[in-house]
């Protein structure tokens, strides 16, 4: 494909959005299963490929997403 070979690398940059639901206590479930870049079939995060342990409880350790006040 890169007949000269490949030099380096340019990385692009994206911002994404997930809500998560709050329940009528008003607590909020943020957990990697009601993440919509949550893969149930691998159980994978789709934005940085990593397993997700306990998925019905927690994020997961590398989650990237932050949640600004």
């Amino acid at each position: 494909m890169f007949e000269t070979g490949v030099t380096g690398y340019v990385k692009g940059v994206a911002e994404v959005e997930n809500p998560f639901p709050v329940d009528e206590r008003g607590v909020a479930h943020i957990s990697c299963s009601h993440c919509k870049f949550y893969r149930f079939s691998t159980p994978k995060c789709m934005l940085n490929g990593e397993i997700c342990d306990f998925p019905e409880k927690y994020r997961g350790a590398r989650c990237p997403l932050y949640f600004p006040e």
